[in-house]
């Protein structure tokens, strides 16, 4: 049974989802001059995506967004002479301020206002509520189609990019059939059997390994740590020499989970997912990939503000690269970026004048039941506007997905 809020009529929903999205737009001006995301001519673009890109920053809120946007902005500020605050805003925002299109996704699960990864990943991935900890199945325990297998019935493509194990709560509900997020074994052996994604890199080698891969044609691989450079490089153009996809799964190393952005992570997911989007496209039919920021949540978690803002510099960084590297496809890719909850409670009660930066305050080390934004760029992107229920991001994308 989905839980109720009486307390949240249809009106105060509608007021408080107006107010932040009028907030948000207020304190960024769309970069009218960051050209990769410049709004493209409805003359130029069909209303129906090839390719489908759904970018999870897992607890990013708009207060992370915020405190990203207000470190550029004082970057800029502080190095212009003439604090021309029209360009400043202008160009020196983050990328998911300028986003064409807005939304606002309320988030609780089927059994609490305060959702879990597992939950809420399951919401996005498959578009029905279900309990806290529970990996792609329903209330009633049934397994239940994700995005990426509804797409892979299509003859898509599919992958998944991530920060954090391949078999976590977020990548697992797009391909995996679990009770319980802790069952990691389990989870890794619906990966190596439902042949679900195509393309996945990430961490949680120790789960995999153990799994004979290679007799599905795929490569089991690592970006190891101490070749990682040239390893990176390698991928840029793509993640085999083959003029049709191959399947793979890289792990970042033989560790649990890959380290943080500041700690030699940085730069991996960008680069990544930009190879993982040329692997794909070698599909004919059209590819789906899910890349998950799974760090700013864990750096929520800590209430650490430096590790929060690693992550999402990174993070946009990646969004950056991804929307450059759709817009030299020809402009055939919806992207969509949301979040599958807050973490930490996050606010920015003002300026902290010695380091330069907005003032993070902290109001729990766990999640929260505050909406989180949508947003979306290329064919379909218009339909993701207004305040609706996590499930129905996998609405919107599911109607746009080709039918056979």
């Amino acid at each position: 049974m989905i839980v109720r809020f009486p307390f949240l009529t249809k009106q105060s929903v509608r007021v408080i989802g107006v107010l932040v999205i009028f907030s948000v737009a207020w304190m960024s001006k769309p970069a009218t001059a960051l050209q990769l995301v410049k709004k493209p001519s409805p003359k130029k673009q069909s209303s129906q995506p090839k390719n489908f890109i759904l970018i999870i920053g897992d607890g990013t809120g708009l207060a992370q967004w915020s405190a990203l946007s207000a470190h550029y902005q004082y970057r800029a500020f502080a190095a212009d002479s003439t604090h021309n605050l029209d360009i400043i805003q202008r160009d020196n925002v983050s990328v998911f301020s300028s986003f064409p299109v807005m939304g606002l996704s309320q988030t609780f699960s089927a059994n609490n206002y305060i959702t879990d990864s597992g939950a809420g990943g399951t919401a996005l991935s498959s578009g029905q509520k279900t309990n806290n900890y529970a990996i792609g199945v329903n209330e009633k325990g049934e397994a239940i189609p994700s995005l990426a297998t509804i797409a892979k019935n299509q003859n898509m493509a599919t992958g998944i990019v991530v920060t954090c194990e391949l078999t976590h709560a977020t990548p697992a509900a797009f391909y995996a059939h679990q009770p319980k997020r802790s069952m990691m074994g389990d989870i890794a052996k619906d990966l190596y059997e439902l042949n679900t994604i195509d393309v996945a890199i990430g961490g949680g080698y120790p789960y995999l390994k153990t799994f004979p891969f290679e007799q599905h044609n795929l490569i089991v691989d690592e970006i190891n740590s101490k070749n990682y450079p040239t390893q990176l490089n390698n991928i840029d153009n793509g993640l085999s020499e083959s003029g049709s996809m191959q399947r793979t799964i890289l792990c970042y190393n033989k560790d649990t989970f890959p380290p943080k952005a500041h700690e030699g992570r940085a730069g991996y997911l960008e680069r990544a997912s930009v190879a993982a989007m040329r692997e794909l496209k070698k599909q004919p039919n059209g590819y789906f990939l899910m890349i998950e920021g799974s760090q700013v949540d864990w750096a929520c978690h800590e209430n650490d503000s430096a590790y929060l803002m690693a992550e999402i510099i990174d993070l946009d960084n990646t969004i950056k690269a991804v929307l450059a590297e759709a817009k030299a496809s020809g402009d055939e890719t919806l992207i969509v970026v949301t979040a599958d909850h807050e973490t930490g409670g996050l606010t920015l009660p003002g300026w902290d004048k010695k380091n330069g930066c907005a003032k993070l305050s902290w109001s729990t080390h766990q999640h929260t039941g505050i909406p989180v934004p949508v947003f979306a760029y290329g064919p379909g992107s218009q339909s993701f506007t207004g305040v609706y229920q996590n499930v129905d991001v996998f609405k919107k994308i599911q109607t746009l997905l080709p039918k056979k």
